[in-house]
């Protein structure tokens, strides 16, 4: 997510947004047509764990998240009943997976977030 972005898609994104979980890049936004999909890859490392979130630009158009590998197999798939979708995978080993943003219906804008998920801490263990 771009700091600051106050666009209403890069503030409904900063709302979802897993709290101590840092950005990998920037948000990728485009536009679907209902029923369209749009895809983009995602490089995983064996046993880290990644967080995906994608909103729609509008509160009653559902987006749905779907992983896959790079033989086109499903790994995970999130299907929410509303505009924001959040999808935590753990990789079991190193490679590229396809993040998949579907919009339901109609045509619409949406906003697609990768965050590498906050490194668990220990009991009195402070954060870097």
């Amino acid at each position: 997510m771009v700091p600051g972005d106050a666009s209403p898609l890069g503030r409904r994104l900063a709302a979802a947004a897993p709290p101590d979980a840092r950005a990998r890049a920037n948000m990728e936004v485009g536009l679907l047509s209902g029923g369209a999909v749009q895809d983009f890859w995602v490089p995983c490392e064996a046993g880290r764990c990644f967080i995906a979130v994608a909103v729609s630009d509008e509160e009653d158009r559902e987006v749905d998240l779907a992983l896959s590998d790079d033989r086109g197999r499903r790994v995970d798939f999130i299907d929410p009943d509303g505009s924001v979708a959040v999808l935590r995978h753990c990789s079991e080993g190193t490679r590229t997976l396809r993040v998949r943003v579907h919009l339901e219906e109609g045509m619409g804008r949406f906003a697609l977030q990768i965050f590498d998920e906050a490194p668990s801490r220990g009991p009195g263990e402070v954060a870097q």
